[in-house]
């Protein structure tokens, strides 16, 4: 797949590069989501993620068509329904019958099947790949055990796994173990994770003249984690070049604060709560991570400082994302919170 200039990406086998920034759509559809698409499209997106649960897939089909960016250009994930498990052909042939297109980049088991459907789930994935209507396959919300298990039974590992991320759910043992596996790690809800108007992050930006919104989209590039934020409003989705830009808010912050990574192993193993949470949420912890930068992590949810991850059904029946009608000085910007 050919992507727009300057575009950060991982390359995934098989399938080419994957735009380290996407374009979440859930709890879009119609017109709305069309013209989100577009407007991500005219200004550099080239990534965005749909799935058969959101009922959007023709809308954001069409959102391609309309935009006049060549389909190879796009970046295109949807995502099989775990109650679809033993129906998984039918179901791509519809998502891809919705999206009029021929195959999809990325195809993931949205959620963790029942134990016994893991596996013959995982192999049908597999044989879609081999077929070319899916160039890359993955699974979203699966623990590191349910990886290996697939591993195990396949002798092929998840090419992708998309799990809540963000600054104050950051785990550097999460993440290494994604990258021992060669697993690509994709963070859902950046924002809602995120406390925006944290005084770090306000901080940040004020200094960048970017939003806190902004800031936590570069700390995941920096930190080479795929995103997928989500903006229903045409002005939402800022230029692709305000992420790219030399000039990381991230890691001069971390530079100009003289802040170094911290050992390994020291205090991090739960999450606090009540007095000794807000004590420690206006903490910076600079990490190294495995590429060398530093990058900022802010601790502002519940899942500070945790070690390993425990995937949770997002409850996607709510708006996570709250109103688009946001007011005039909301660090989201038209990013709405998810």
């Amino acid at each position: 797949m050919a992507t727009a200039p300057d575009q950060p990406v991982v390359v995934l086998d098989r399938a080419g590069p994957m735009p380290l920034l996407g374009l979440g759509t859930w709890q879009m559809t119609g017109a709305r989501c069309q013209a989100a698409v577009r407007s991500a499209l005219e200004v550099g997106y080239r990534h965005l993620d749909t799935a058969a649960m959101y009922r959007n897939e023709r809308d954001v089909g069409r959102a391609v068509r309309d935009s006049g960016v060549p389909r190879e250009q796009v970046f295109v994930t949807t995502k099989l329904p775990p109650g679809d498990a033993g129906r998984e052909r039918r179901t791509l042939d519809n998502s891809l019958r919705a999206l009029d297109m021929d195959y999809v980049d990325l195809w993931l088991v949205h959620w963790p099947p029942r134990d016994r459907a893991l596996v013959p789930t995982w192999k049908e994935l597999l044989a879609v790949r081999e077929e070319g209507l899916a160039r890359a396959v993955g699974v979203s919300n699966y623990s590191i055990a349910q990886l290996d298990g697939l591993t195990t039974a396949t002798g092929e590992a998840p090419q992708v796994n998309q799990i809540p991320w963000a600054p104050s759910r950051y785990d550097a043992a999460v993440l290494a173990e994604h990258r021992r596996r060669g697993v690509v790690l994709e963070g859902y809800s950046p924002f809602k994770n995120t406390d925006l108007r944290h005084p770090v992050l306000t901080e940040i930006a004020a200094r960048h003249g970017v939003t806190p919104a902004q800031v936590v989209l570069r700390w995941h590039l920096d930190h080479q984690v795929v995103v997928i934020p989500k903006s229903a409003t045409p002005s939402g989705s800022p230029p692709i070049s305000t992420f790219t830009a030399s000039r990381s808010p991230t890691r001069s912050w971390a530079a100009s604060t003289g802040c170094r990574p911290p050992v390994a192993g020291s205090g991090c193993g739960s999450a606090p709560s009540g007095r000794a949470y807000r004590a420690r949420v206006a903490a910076v912890v600079v990490d190294g991570g495995q590429h060398g930068d530093h990058a900022l992590k802010v601790g502002a949810g519940p899942g500070l400082l945790t070690n390993g991850f425990r995937p949770r059904v997002p409850r996607e029946r709510h708006d996570l994302g709250g109103s688009s009608r946001r007011a005039a000085d909301d660090p989201c910007e038209g990013w709405e919170g998810y």
